[in-house]
Order: structure tokens, then C-alpha cells, then sequence
């Protein structure tokens, strides 16, 4: 199963086992990235299995509204999220240039920050990312931070053991990487 309940329009729960919720398909992945988005930006998170998001538009997790210089007014993600080794793939996360808080959950200032995660200042560890995509050319946006883990990650953050392949990322004259 893909852990998406089409008929309803919810995603099956992660089930949480020592502190870290086991992620082990699309669904579950969804629905920890709405836990985050909704404030627990400190929880803990593992990979069970390779997830297929099969070309999926996905919401970043911990997304932030703009660059921050330093963690004092957003701090992003700030949980462990170990990969172990597995991987997301066929993916995109998708920007307009008119954004809408209430359908994409990003209020943009001056700035995105998109990824798959948005903004880090916690771990992200031993993960993968296959086929990911992004066109920051048609936000209209002054400034945009995309990568295939991570938008930006702040001080005391860390990416571990990662790796993007098979990506795009477009950018124009933004930042990308």
C-alpha cells in the first residue's frame, strides 16, 4: 500500500516506536510532513523502507517563509530524520508565481526555501533522493533556496551521509544545490 486513503483524503499515520515515527511508505511521508508543517518541528523520524512517490507535487517539510540568517526566528526543522539508507524518489515540489498559504502552506516574504526539506537545523542522515524536480523560474520571486535535501540549513543543522541524483533543480537566478 501507498499509505494514501484517496477516499477520504488523509494518509495513513506513522507509527511511532521509541520516540521516531517509522516511515515505510508515500503516505506515511505525507502525513509526518503535515505533523512537522503543523508544528512539531522537533520530531524524530526513520526510513523503513524506499519510498516511490510516483511523480507526486510535494509541500517541503519544515518550510519556511524566507532565508533566516540565524535560527531566532524559525528554526525549521529541528528533529533527527535518519534515511537509513533508503531513498525517496519521483518527486516535485512545485512553486507559483502566485502563492496561496492556505493550499501550499508557504507564505512567501522575499523569499523560498524549497526541498525537500525546507529549512534544517536539526539532522538529516543516511538519505538518498532519486528523480527530484524543481522550476523556480516561474515564482517571480527576488530570492529562492532549493536543493534535493535540503533549501538552507542554519547553524548547528547537519546533512549527513546524503546524496541527490537523477535531479533538476532551475533556478535562473536563484540559488540552487
Amino acid at each position: 500500500t501507498n499509505g494514501f486513503y484517496d477516499f477520504c483524503n488523509a494518509y495513513q499515520p506513522a507509527e511511532l516506536v521509541d520516540g521516531v515515527y517509522q516511515i515505510g511508505n508515500a503516505g506515511q511521508l505525507f502525513w509526518f510532513a503535515e505533523l512537522v508543517n503543523s508544528g512539531t518541528k522537533n520530531t524524530n523520524a526513520a526510513l523503513t523502507a524506499d519510498i516511490d512517490l510516483e511523480g507526486r507535487t510535494c509541500t517541503p517539510i519544515a518550510q519556511t517563509a524566507s532565508y533566516h540568517a540565524s535560527a531566532i526566528t524559525d528554526t525549521g526543522y529541528t528533529g533527527i530524520f535518519d534515511g537509513q539508507n533508503h531513498e525517496i524518489r519521483n518527486f516535485t515540489v512545485a512553486a507559483t508565481r502566485n502563492y496561496n498559504p492556505a493550499t501550499l502552506r508557504i507564505a512567501a516574504v522575499f523569499a523560498i526555501v524549497l526541498s525537500l526539506f525546507g529549512t534544517v537545523s536539526g539532522t538529516v542522515k543516511n538519505l538518498g533522493i532519486d528523480n527530484f524536480s524543481f522550476d523556480a523560474t516561474a515564482t517571480g520571486k527576488a530570492d529562492c533556496r532549493a536543493g534535493g535535501i535540503a533549501g538552507q540549513v542554519l547553524s548547528g543543522g547537519r546533512i549527513e551521509n546524503c546524496l541527490t541524483v537523477n535531479s533538476s533543480i532551475l533556478t535562473g537566478s536563484r540559488i540552487a544545490g
